[in-house]
């Protein structure tokens, strides 16, 4: 027992890794997003012996974001002020009602092949665009993040390799460009389609969208209790030349919700039942030598099942009306150094 012990001792041991971002003034890196999201919604009811179902709504939605950051300044460490080029802000959105015709519309930001200098003034995220273009909210420019915001899933500290750390809903939501990819859609032009888009959620309503169709992030506005896992799967594997490491994600979201409704019009008493899942998982993959991102994979499930059933006291009959919503949903973030694009100079 002694001598495997003695054995054990002299196993060489994993050393423990610290992966951290950092960003040096005048270069640049290169961001592309690509999100893809389905779902389909089926309805079923019974009532007074009678059945039916069948599938009510479908949409299909992409968002494709590329961009050029050019680190002009550094505060404290972090990006203070940077140069960011659009190259692609455009996305597509396809829905099919049921007993309604389907819609096809293409559109595109007011920022797809512009330039913006953002930069944090007080505390506060400011921009300005550099082209003869103004935009019709002064809102727009305000609060877009001056990094990639992968870093928010690395961990506090040191870790070994096979380690788990946690991550929040926020650090979430951040690093898949929720809030991100809403806000530089938030004023669109309309390819084509009856309406032009805008983003109802940051309150800039520079146009006229119709609330019905699909939006950026819906399946994420669902007030899920998640629980986000990482793990360090490879501290050190060469991508490219490069020194990289693997991080494995998991969030796990759930929610569940029963209410009890006034009696309807048909004096039923009803009791309304939601419960809700998603499923995604993915990993990152970190350059340890640039200490910046390389690629980011998520994807997974989201879904919903929403439920009625309703009992008339009178005649004992029975109601049942259930909502089954399915979203399938896949992130691809990829990035790597790019040709520093400097300021214009001032006129």
């Amino acid at each position: 027992m002694n001598l495997l012990l003695a054995l054990a001792c002299l196993l060489p041991t994993a050393e423990p890794i610290t992966l951290q971002a950092a960003w040096t003034a005048g270069e640049a890196s290169r961001m592309a997003l690509t999100w893809e999201e389905a779902m389909v919604a089926t309805l079923s009811w019974k009532e007074d012996g009678r059945s039916e179902a069948g599938t009510v709504f479908e949409s299909k939605q992409t968002w494709k974001q590329v961009h050029v950051d050019t680190w002009l300044d550094l505060d404290d460490g972090l990006p203070g002020r940077l140069r960011r080029n659009y190259l692609v802000a455009q996305g597509r959105t396809w829905t099919d009602v049921l007993d309604e015709a389907a819609t096809d519309i293409k559109f595109k930001s007011d920022l797809h092949g512009k330039t913006a200098v953002y930069e944090r003034r007080g505390g506060k995220l400011a921009g300005r665009l550099e082209d003869a273009f103004k935009p019709k909210d002064p809102e727009f420019l305000r609060n877009h993040p001056l990094t990639t915001q992968l870093e928010r899933l690395l961990p506090k500290g040191p870790v070994e390799p096979g380690a788990t750390w946690s991550f929040s809903k926020e650090d979430l939501l951040c690093a898949v460009q929720v809030a991100h990819a809403r806000k530089v859609a938030s004023n669109l032009e309309a390819l084509s389609g009856s309406k032009a888009i805008t983003d109802p959620t940051t309150g800039l309503k520079t146009t006229e969208r119709d609330e019905d169709l699909p939006w950026i992030g819906d399946c994420f506005d669902t007030d899920y209790d998640w629980t986000c896992t990482a793990k360090l799967a490879n501290p050190s594997t060469e991508i490219a030349g490069a020194p990289c490491a693997i991080i494995e994600l998991e969030a796990l979201g759930a929610k569940d919700v029963k209410t009890a409704s006034k009696r309807d019009q048909k004096g039923f008493d009803n009791v309304l039942q939601a419960s809700m899942e998603a499923n995604l998982k993915g990993e990152l993959v970190w350059d340890r030598k640039r200490n910046q991102p390389v690629q980011l994979k998520l994807s997974g499930k989201l879904s919903g099942d929403y439920g009625k059933k309703g009992l008339r006291k009178s005649d004992k009959d029975k109601q049942e009306l259930r909502l089954a919503q399915v979203t399938t949903w896949s992130c691809l973030i990829e990035v790597e150094p790019a040709k520093p694009q400097l300021e214009k100079a001032k006129d």
